[in-house]
């Protein structure tokens, strides 16, 4: 039966059925309620995915453990149909790419995962100027200690890597979020790469497994050993010397791997202040939340002012944040690769503007605009006596 099942799912996920796909698919839905902090309103939220989507955003939603409950299986049109009566505060469906379509024609915005990329042609010294200060204040410390790298594809580090740094880190830093490979896939990706093992005082520390692909070498998986004091210099230091080895080997590119697609998140921020670039995670089958958000209530600008997102804009990538003052806007929503950020506010002095290209969009412009989730959530902006601002990076 789970045979026919599959090949029943691969002919529903071919061109033939774009259209009829929303009313085929099924997931899971929930309705979550709880406050948001500092204004402790009450916050609605309808997601249709599965429980790890549940409990990734009531952590990054919520003050407290929300109120869940359970509506049952839904289809995609169901769910896109249901939230557009009820208008929770926020709706997201968890899906790929093979439903961007439908998300946006229905007014989501199309988030995928973000694909972070640093571009490590030419010097090593002129790449190190890329990342943030304090990690290369910190690099350069670890340069004049005793920090060295090895590659090994011995069968007893292989497996001594897995168990003791790649799981332990996994399950330390994603708790019941964690997903690990499987060692048998570890195994088949190491066939494609080799393993890269960071020593410090002849002691090993962390290691990274680094897979070859055309120009790029890519990091798949970063492991640490748990020991607190080593935690965070062990991470740095097999991202500095898969960095270094990308440029001994001639590579173009170092593929840092995938983050969700929310700014302040702690593995986008980190992989930002590395100098890598964003670009949306590719294959038909990558995640993708579709984002809605029905009205600009106290919470939804708390919302976007603590959770600004990445979405699709064309072929581009851009971000949606609410300031209150253009003074508001830090470095770490200033993200390599984003074409632009659009802005929520009351009112922003386009004419001292720090520099920066704002451009406020016309009401007239919102009811045909080529994101339509931009512009239903301009007309609700506005509804509110807010306004929305294009701003170049």
């Amino acid at each position: 039966m789970t045979f026919i099942n599959d090949i029943m799912l691969q002919v529903i996920l071919t061109k033939p059925f774009d259209r009829v796909r929303p009313n085929i698919m099924r997931a899971n839905s929930y309705r979550l309620e709880g406050q948001r902090q500092p204004s402790n309103s009450n916050f609605s939220t309808v997601i249709l995915g599965g429980k790890e989507s549940v409990i990734y955003f009531s952590k990054l939603i919520y003050a407290t453990k929300p109120e869940t409950k359970y509506l049952g299986k839904r289809s995609y049109r169901n769910i896109a149909s249901s939230v557009e009566v009820s208008k929770p505060d926020l709706a997201i469906i968890e899906t790929n790419w093979l439903f961007s379509r439908f998300l946006h024609d229905n007014g989501f915005f199309v988030s995928p995962r973000v694909d972070f990329v640093l571009d490590i042609n030419g010097t090593l010294e002129n790449i190190q100027k890329k990342i943030a200060y304090g990690k290369r204040k910190r690099i350069k410390k670890m340069a004049k200690t005793d920090w060295t790298s090895e590659i090994t594809k011995d069968p007893v580090k292989v497996k001594f890597f897995y168990d003791e740094m790649y799981l332990q880190h996994m399950f330390r830093r994603h708790g019941e979020l964690a997903t690990p490979i499987s060692f048998s896939e570890y195994e088949k990706l190491l066939s494609q790469g080799y393993l890269m093992l960071i020593k410090k005082d002849q002691e090993y520390v962390s290691g990274k497994l680094l897979v070859h692909q055309g120009n790029e070498l890519r990091s798949f998986i970063l492991g640490v050993r748990n020991t607190d004091s080593e935690l965070t210099s062990g991470s740095l230091a097999a991202w500095y010397y898969a960095i270094v080895q990308g440029v001994q080997r001639g590579y173009a590119k170092l593929d840092c791997g995938e983050t969700p697609p929310f700014i302040l998140d702690g593995g986008f921020q980190y992989k930002r202040e590395l100098g890598a670039q964003v670009r949306p995670a590719s294959g038909p089958t990558a995640q993708v939340f579709g984002i809605r958000l029905f009205r600009m209530s106290e919470p939804v600008r708390n919302f976007l002012s603590s959770n600004p997102f990445v979405f699709m804009d064309g072929t581009n990538l851009s971000g949606l944040i609410h300031l209150e003052s253009i003074d508001d806007l830090h470095e770490s929503s200033c993200v390599p690769g984003l074409s632009c950020l659009y802005v929520v506010a009351s009112n922003l002095n386009c004419s001292n503007n720090r520099g920066f290209k704002l451009r406020q969009l016309a009401r007239k412009d919102f009811s045909s605009h080529k994101i339509r989730a931009l512009g239903l959530f301009g007309e609700a902006c506005n509804a509110e006596g807010y306004s929305l601002y294009h701003l170049a990076l």
